[in-house]
């Protein structure tokens, strides 16, 4: 068996040449494998921001939170976003990274700047000086604002009051679950065509992509999504698992072992059973397997074994789960 990973032209649509490797699973959670079946158009515009989507699923941070030390690198490099309520029903918006927390300076209804009470002062020597006051004017209001109790206001030069605002406790800002829907059919659609090949250009898959670029829901695939709430089984691994049902294909994709995405290709038949992709992120390897029994026992090999001439290769490195 061999995978196709140089396309003539664009799996999304279908015009213009691919014009560099992209990653399957993306790189923002981990991905290794790369493959070029995206232009740059369609790589750099609509499949990156529907990409962006697993990094906003609550139950894929959750675990990753948990799995911070195995995998140390992925967890700095993610951004946290959480959204919190004043007692005044004033939202705002931080985010962690890296060990960073970073809050939104945000301007009310009626005009007041709403400053996280531990860099009110840095707030405002930014304004002071941006409106050109002298450095120790900026330093004397800084330390002023060092002075006021929190949940207060300070009227600095200039008519602009900023409220020294003591943080509510933060909370993961909740998104929309569709958005991961978008990127795991993606990552479904991508990893398929490295199956079926040229397969992928048949008008059959025309309301996938027209999904994946407008939205637009079609009756060939439906998606449903389960969380595993055990943090003991999470895992430092994304997997993508292909099952033929009679006259379906399924298609599980899972992250790191606690958000798992289902979708169902209605009316889709292969001539491949079964088929497993792991991404290792712990790792770093790409790894498949050719059956769900292999997978099970352990033989599961190094995808590059499989790109080229001899399917056969002897470099094969078996990977124990």
């Amino acid at each position: 068996m061999l995978l196709p990973t140089d396309f003539a032209k664009c799996i999304l649509c279908l015009d213009n040449p691919p014009t560099s490797k992209e990653h399957v699973f993306p790189e923002s959670i981990g991905g290794q494998f790369k493959a070029k079946i995206l232009c740059e158009s369609c790589n750099n515009n609509r499949a990156a921001q529907i990409a962006v989507g697993i990094q906003k699923d609550i139950w894929y941070l959750n675990a990753l939170t948990k799995l911070q030390e195995v995998l140390p690198d992925l967890y700095k490099r993610t951004t946290f976003k959480y959204a919190t309520r004043t007692p005044e029903g004033i939202v705002i918006k931080s985010s962690v990274k890296n060990g960073i927390h970073k809050v939104a300076t945000i301007e009310s209804d009626d005009g007041i700047i709403v400053a996280d009470e531990k860099n009110t002062a840095i707030i405002i020597k930014g304004i002071l000086s941006a409106k050109g006051l002298p450095e120790s004017e900026i330093d004397s209001w800084a330390q002023k604002s060092g002075q006021i109790p929190a949940n207060t206001s300070i009227q600095v030069p200039a008519d602009i009051v900023v409220k020294k605002q003591e943080m509510p406790m933060l909370v993961p800002e909740i998104q929309n679950n569709g958005t991961c829907e978008s990127a795991s059919i993606l990552i479904g659609y991508e990893f398929l065509s490295l199956l079926v090949g040229n397969i992928i250009y048949d008008t059959y898959f025309n309301p996938i992509r027209k999904y994946l670029q407008t939205g637009q829901p079609s009756t060939i695939f439906s998606i449903g999504v389960s969380q595993n709430t055990n943090p003991d089984t999470y895992h430092s691994r994304h997997q993508i698992d292909f099952v033929q049902e009679k006259e379906r294909l399924i298609i599980t994709i899972n992250f790191l072992g606690a958000s798992v995405y289902k979708i169902t290709l209605s009316g889709f038949v292969w001539k491949i059973k079964d088929i497993c992709f792991i991404e290792d992120i712990r790792q770093k390897k790409s790894l498949i397997a050719l059956s769900h029994d292999d997978a099970r026992k352990g033989n599961i090999h190094d995808i590059s074994t499989l790109l080229g001439d001899d399917s056969q290769s002897n470099s094969a490195t078996l990977y124990q789960a």
